[in-house]
């Protein structure tokens, strides 16, 4: 995190969500700074790493195809949809990670892993809790994986 002219006040430690990438895929990134203080903008470095065989059998074709923001008052926001399975194998567990905005600034996220079995070409509804008071919102982004089954 930096001030004004471009001072780091602080730096921290984080991880993406998924841990490959192809060209022109995007991950959400979580870092925990603690006492964070008033920042102007912060930068984030990464070292990538060669995607190990394990990684590239391992990764499956997951999809968020249906979602939408519900409201249900004292500050509960629900994130609900439909998960495809795009994969010719079994899922085992699938993992959601939403980052939710209001005017292009992150105001909550969210995580859920589900374990239930997703076949080849089956879609599932789920159901994502954001647990920080969120009375209004405008956008958010969803970042799925999932593992296969053995």
């Amino acid at each position: 995190m930096h001030d004004a002219s471009g001072k780091i006040l602080v730096s921290g430690y984080g991880y993406g969500t998924r841990s490959f990438l192809l060209p022109g895929e995007k991950t959400v990134i979580r870092a925990l700074i603690t006492k964070a203080p008033d920042y102007d903008h912060f930068t984030v470095e990464y070292t990538p790493k060669a995607p190990s065989v394990h990684t590239q059998v391992n990764r499956m074709k997951m999809a968020v195809i249906s979602s939408q923001m519900e409201f249900s008052g004292n500050g509960r926001l629900d994130i609900i949809g439909t998960v495809k399975n795009n994969d010719n194998r079994n899922c085992s567990s699938f993992k959601l990670q939403a980052l939710v905005y209001r005017d292009g600034n992150i105001i909550g996220s969210g995580l859920e892993v589900w374990t239930s079995n997703v076949a080849p070409s089956q879609q599932v509804p789920f159901s994502m809790y954001i647990p920080m008071a969120i009375d209004a919102a405008d956008s958010y982004v969803i970042d799925i994986s999932g593992e296969p089954a053995l």
